[in-house]
């Protein structure tokens, strides 16, 4: 686990994005979280960015644009960014979803909390991939 990682969060959803954020500092204060809406602005930043790439995304599956799928399926064909861990959040675990998943690159695939306290447990539990 890193000191001060940098964590970057591709989510519509802006509660969840801002939970999972505050869980992650509140966990480690050192953690840089950088947010995006989508993974097509995720993509876009990276692609731009190159210098500045993170030590873990974290991708909602269903997202408009382009869903967590379509953007981990292009970060793992890109040479300079298939390298990044990736977890992948949803809101309902389906084994498909799992092993696809799995299959495509990605690291875990955890179930979106309900709570606070289930924010900050994600939190510990995705600090551990940095």
């Amino acid at each position: 686990m890193k000191t001060n990682p940098t964590i970057f969060i591709a989510d519509d959803d802006e509660e969840d994005i801002t939970l999972l954020q505050d869980s992650l500092i509140d966990r480690n204060s050192m953690v840089n979280c950088m947010t995006f809406h989508n993974g097509l602005v995720l993509l876009n930043y990276l692609n731009t960015h190159i210098e500045e790439l993170p030590d873990l995304i974290v991708l909602d599956i269903n997202m408009p644009v382009k869903n967590g799928f379509v953007t981990l399926h292009e970060l793992k064909q890109n040479p300079l960014l298939k390298s990044i861990p990736v977890i992948m959040l949803t809101s309902s675990v389906r084994q498909e979803d799992e092993s696809r998943c799995l299959q495509m690159g990605c690291r875990v695939l955890f179930k979106k909390p309900n709570s606070v306290s289930e924010f900050i447990n994600l939190a510990e539990r995705i600090l551990l991939f940095t």
